[in-house]
């Protein structure tokens, strides 16, 4: 499939700190990326930023690319082939331009009447379109006297009384002159053109969140610089503002105590590093307490009977699955044995019961979502060549050396360096994605991350500069230019 759509980022915050900017095009970033990075044949590689709606649209209409997506600092995906579902979706509709619609009433000091607005914290607009209808500016919100369309709109809403599904294209005009709101001016031109507004499918809506970091941006500031407790500030929040409060639970570190990652986020078959040198002699390979990942890094190289694996993670939960995995485990119900654990783990010095909340992606339920999980299981058994294959792997694994160190890499990140002196040949360091995930970006100012993998990175290295390092690292302004145009 030829790259059909581009993505156009707004900093709708730039007139806001700069720490603050930086940090909400962090959270949007990710969710970019991730987006990218599964959908390549769709996805255009760069991305074009702008301080304003028009000055995206311009720079995007300059390419040979159909669509263009818009979000706004602030905007997350919540999976991984949203972008997909919303081209998919386009063309079953036929929908040319595809947003949030509002319809809203104003105070007399505005003097409008009903008006539609497309809200910029998403928007999907086909630029052959706009360019056949004359490249229309977005329309920033103003009050001034126009012929004004008044459409046909859907008689259904999404929730209330003022989010529409569609506008259609009437033969009504007005002579109107009062306040005109966002999008005004795309969508009148639209209209005037016999072009339909579409507002994004429910399960599109669902599967797309926005902070609304340009309302009561004091309180948001001082919540992702860690200057007001976490508590106190969803506390504040809890019944006025759902979007943030929903994502500072689901970013928490509270929220994502005792979480096993049970299968990766990474996918087998992709390893995220350039110059990544196979068949070394492999010696020890270091890698985060999850999936199976760590086993396709194995396979990779030369290993034997003295190859040693070392799991690390802040997570107790985490190494505890993966120490009763490689000690008790056949290799054969992978999703029966989590049952069990999910059930009877417990401390080993004493009797107290372990919490453990599987993950994959999301929050998964080890019962509800058992058909899902065998299936992906499966997934994995086929990638390592078949059952009987993947058994003789897990039974020749189990009889290596494993180490478990407990280790927060984002704290202090003594525990690794002290055991990688201690080593000597090959290794592999496999971080995951323990600097590019939302918990860190949430939680962290971007420069902070940067540091803390660079020191990581850096020591490493000067201990052993044959260590082959994988995974994601953090956003940095460097990454930011490799993919904006």
């Amino acid at each position: 499939m030829k790259q059909k759509v581009l993505i156009g980022v707004y900093n709708n915050v730039s007139n806001k700190p700069v720490d603050y900017q930086n940090h909400l095009k962090s959270i949007t970033y990710f969710s970019l990326l991730n987006q990218i990075s599964f959908y390549k044949e769709l996805i255009y590689e760069k991305i074009v930023e702008g301080t304003s709606i028009d000055q995206i649209i311009i720079k995007a209409s300059k390419l040979e690319i159909e669509w263009l997506l818009i979000v706004s600092y602030g905007h997350r995906f919540l999976n991984n082939q949203v972008i997909k579902d919303i081209y998919q979706s386009s063309i079953e509709r036929d929908s040319k331009i595809t947003g949030h619609i509002l319809q809203v009433k104003y105070s007399k000091d505005k003097i409008g009447k009903d008006e539609y607005l497309l809200h910029p914290q998403c928007l999907y607009l086909n630029l052959k379109t706009w360019k056949n209808i004359g490249s229309p500016e977005f329309g920033e919100p103003i009050t001034s006297k126009i012929l004004k369309h008044i459409p046909i709109r859907s008689e259904d809403n999404f929730h209330d009384n003022y989010t529409p599904f569609w506008l259609k294209p009437n033969s009504k005009t007005l002579e109107y002159e009062g306040f005109l709101d966002t999008g005004w001016n795309l969508i009148n031109t639209a209209l005037n053109n016999g072009i339909e507004i579409h507002s994004f499918p429910e399960e599109i809506k669902n599967s797309k969140s926005y902070l609304y970091p340009e309302t009561n941006y004091e309180s948001l500031y001082d919540a992702l610089s860690n200057t007001v407790e976490e508590d106190t500030y969803m506390e504040s929040i809890k019944d006025l503002d759902n979007s943030k409060y929903v994502y500072f639970s689901e970013t928490s570190f509270k929220h994502h105590q005792g979480r096993n990652y049970i299968f990766n986020t990474e996918e087998l078959g992709k390893i995220d590093i350039e110059d990544f040198k196979q068949n070394t002699n492999l010696k020890t390979i270091y890698t985060a307490a999850s999936g199976f990942k760590f086993l396709e890094l194995l396979v990779t190289q030369q290993w034997n009977s003295n190859t040693e694996i070392i799991f690390f993670d802040y997570s107790k939960p985490s190494l505890y699955l993966k120490r009763k995995l490689i000690e008790e485990w056949d290799g054969v119900d992978y999703i029966g044995f989590l049952k069990h654990y999910f059930f009877n783990a417990q401390c080993d010095c004493c009797d107290t019961p372990i919490k453990s909340i599987y993950q994959w992606y999301r929050e998964v339920d080890i019962i509800e979502d058992e058909t899902l999980l065998r299936t992906q299981f499966n997934k994995v058994v086929e990638f390592f060549g078949g059952q009987e294959k993947w058994l003789e792997l897990w039974t020749t694994i189990k009889k290596l050396k494993y180490t478990y160190l407990t280790s927060d890499l984002l704290d202090d990140h003594t525990s690794i360096l002290d055991n990688f002196k201690s080593k000597t040949g090959s290794s592999i360091v496999w971080l995951s994605n323990i600097f590019f995930s939302e918990p860190i970006i949430r939680n962290f100012q971007p420069d902070f991350i940067e540091f803390k993998y660079n020191s990581l990175i850096k020591n490493l290295k000067a201990i052993n500069q044959e260590v082959q390092i994988i995974g994601p690292p953090p956003l940095t302004q460097e990454l930011y230019e490799r993919y904006t145009l």
